[in-house]
């Protein structure tokens, strides 16, 4: 038997354009610097220790609600060997975005990992690990 699913549109669906475009770009922050110490199999402690920084202060960076100014940006950036570009265009040369898709996807992919972390540093997710 099929178990009926709701769709996640009810949860954005009364979010602004300008609010959405906000949490993803912070989405994809976050991710890419989590993603990045755990490349580099550290915990939060060990990453706060290399980048002059509180555990606290990597734990904000990877929640998805910090509001990083461009100079914080640009400091993470060179000490993890990242690149930062903060893409400034006009609208008619960016391209599409799809936003609202983006947070199902999110919301699908990683809400059933329970210990992200370790399933990162574990190399499960180069194992085809579906969750």
């Amino acid at each position: 038997m099929k178990k009926a699913t709701k769709s996640s549109n009810w949860l954005i669906k009364d979010i602004s354009e300008t609010e959405l475009k906000t949490e993803k770009a912070l989405a994809k922050i976050s991710a890419e610097l989590q993603m990045k110490r755990l490349e580099m199999k550290m915990d939060q402690k060990q990453f706060a220790e290399y980048m002059g920084v509180s555990q606290g202060m990597v734990s904000r960076w990877e929640s998805g609600e910090y509001n990083f100014t461009i100079a914080t940006l640009v400091g993470i950036c060179e000490k993890t060997g990242l690149s930062f570009d903060p893409g400034i265009m006009p609208k008619e040369a960016a391209p599409a975005d799809t936003s609202r898709g983006f947070v199902e996807v999110v919301a699908v992919n990683i809400g059933g990992i329970k210990n992200f972390d370790n399933w990162v540093i574990n190399d499960k997710f180069k194992e085809g690990y579906v969750a």
